[in-house]
């Protein structure tokens, strides 16, 4: 019993960092540059009333070019497809969000490019903060969630 345990704990965590590596931000691109992300969280939230997953990618892009990514020029997120998008946002020097109207683009496997533009220009070694969160389909079935 307590092997069958430890093997049921292992594919468990072998399951969730493989869902985690594939939901993280690693491809965040500028048109005209690319931004490192630096200072980075997601959050991979279960619901506990909605079969969906919930995840948030929160963090710092630098600019670690030697040229200014301009005003307008498109930021770029890879996420799953089918996903449902909550907030796509900057985020302000007080903290707030500012919310951008994005657009997105099926990129085939199950992959989906999401985009926005930029409304402030981005200097060399200049942080640019970003939040986006989205409600995706994990595959598991709703809470049984009746008495007996």
């Amino acid at each position: 019993m307590k092997r069958n345990t430890k093997l049921l704990i292992t594919i468990v965590l072998l399951l969730l960092s493989l869902s985690i590596s594939y939901l993280s931000p690693n491809v965040a691109w500028a048109e005209s540059g690319s931004l490192k992300a630096t200072n980075f969280q997601v959050d991979v939230k279960p619901e506990y009333d909605d079969p969906r997953t919930l995840v948030i990618y929160q963090g710092d892009f630098i600019n670690p070019g030697t040229d200014t990514i301009k005003k307008d020029t498109l930021i770029s997120f890879i996420i799953p497809k089918g996903a449902e998008v909550g907030m796509a946002c900057e985020i302000t020097a007080q903290g707030g969000h500012d919310c951008q109207p994005y657009t997105t683009q099926d990129l085939g496997d199950n992959k989906v490019k999401l985009s926005w533009k930029i409304t402030k220009d981005i200097a060399p070694n200049q942080k640019y903060p970003a939040y986006l969160e989205f409600y995706y389909d994990n595959g598991s079935s709703a809470p049984n969630k009746t008495f007996n």
